[in-house]
């Protein structure tokens, strides 16, 4: 009996070290994991903040670009104008 009682002591010691084995990998693997999501989620927050100021420079290049194309949409017409204005005159001589 004593002899089954320390096989089975044994058997257990073996188990439990085992499963603490098996627990600090899952520990490490835990670890690991959490330090990856953190690096992914700061990732996202650069990039998120990268794409905004990328939005607020474009929204200004779309303004300028707007501006100057209604600038020379307005001079075009102004020079249409002006030549109307010429050819009648030429006409009217």
């Amino acid at each position: 009996m004593e002899e089954s009682l320390e096989n089975r002591l044994n058997h257990l010691e073996q188990n439990s070290t085992v499963l603490e084995e098996k627990v600090r990998q899952t520990v490490a693997f835990i670890a690991k994991t959490k330090f990856e999501c953190e690096q992914l989620i700061a990732d996202i927050k650069h990039m998120k903040d990268w794409l905004k100021l990328t939005e607020q420079q474009l929204n200004k290049y779309l303004v300028i670009n707007l501006s100057t194309a209604e600038e020379k949409n307005e001079a075009a017409n102004r020079m249409l104008v002006s030549f109307v204005i010429e050819e009648q005159r030429f006409c009217e001589v």
